[in-house]
């Protein structure tokens, strides 16, 4: 047959629009409806929805109650007490997702063989890896202190600076690892977020969001600068015993009366988390807190 020859194809016209609830394939195929329903859940938890954020007066009774609550003040002392600048940035990278006492020990073996900036720039990369073997992503983290230790000698003339966006140039080095040296190594009162802090913040409602670069602004503005000092450390101890991820004791918590999340949930709506209760923190366990720190 000659291509003359082929008879025109037929379209077929489109069905007309379903009406509102349903959708096209509903509409025509005659399946059930199309009918909105919640979102599913996700794992973990979710900030409060709150179109605007927590007052600074709210958020600073709140951060005094939990600091009193399990006796932070300010003279606590931590695990970066006697730490060079440079020790503290090495150690918080060193830290990431794993928890303090493994941190601990493998900086102790590390900043014993590799004691300063000179051995660790000469130092054999798989050695290096080898002491960072207990550690998660040690390859990762091999690489970032040691280019990280090249680019503070080469630009920096062997000082870490103490200014956060030139620390955020360092290689491996993020918005918490900077906020960790300047704090504890330069004394400044940044705010330091990590996943307990960003959802401690989120249920309180000083934040709306999981971002933990927007939760850091939020707490910048709404937490006076002199209580700041101490709030990763009551956050964290607050994320570990009462805030937990999932099943948290709001029944027991010191934050109860100001907290959003607290206040959202049904008095009569039985809670899994409330009959397990907390694990309390001695004040020997916050040295170790900061030292949590993510990239």
């Amino acid at each position: 047959m000659r291509r003359r020859d082929v008879p025109p194809r037929r379209i077929r016209p489109l069905p007309p629009s379903p009406p509102a609830g349903r959708s096209r394939r509903s509409f025509c195929g005659g399946l059930r409806p199309t009918v909105a329903g919640p979102e599913p859940r996700r794992s973990g938890y979710s900030p409060v929805p709150d179109s605007r954020s927590m007052e600074p007066e709210e958020s600073a009774e709140a951060v005094r109650a939990i600091c009193d609550h399990f006796g932070i003040g300010d003279d606590v002392t931590d695990e970066y007490d006697g730490m060079t600048a440079y020790q503290i940035l090495v150690s918080t990278i060193v830290s990431q997702q794993i928890s303090e006492r493994t941190t601990r020990r493998i900086c102790g073996e590390l900043f014993s063989e590799f004691p300063d900036m000179e051995r660790i720039c000469n130092a054999d990369p798989a050695r290096l890896e080898e002491v960072l073997r207990a550690s998660r992503h040690h390859a990762q983290k091999t690489r970032c202190i040691i280019s990280a230790t090249k680019a503070i000698v080469e630009r920096f003339g062997g000082e870490v600076p103490d200014d956060p966006d030139e620390l955020m140039s360092l290689p491996g080095v993020g918005r918490k690892t900077a906020a960790c040296v300047l704090r504890y190594g330069y004394g400044r009162n940044t705010v330091i977020v990590d996943a307990h802090i960003n959802r401690v913040a989120g249920r309180l409602g000083i934040s709306d969001s999981r971002n933990a670069d927007r939760t850091q602004k939020e707490i910048e503005r709404t937490v006076p600068e002199e209580l700041r000092g101490k709030l990763d450390r009551g956050f964290m101890a607050l994320g570990r015993t009462y805030c937990r991820p999932k099943d948290p004791d709001c029944g027991g918590c010191p934050a109860r009366p100001m907290c959003r999340h607290a206040k959202q949930s049904s008095p009569d709506e039985p809670r899994r988390g409330q009959g397990r209760p907390a694990r309390l923190l001695t004040n020997e366990g916050h040295g170790a807190v900061p030292i949590r720190c993510n990239l």
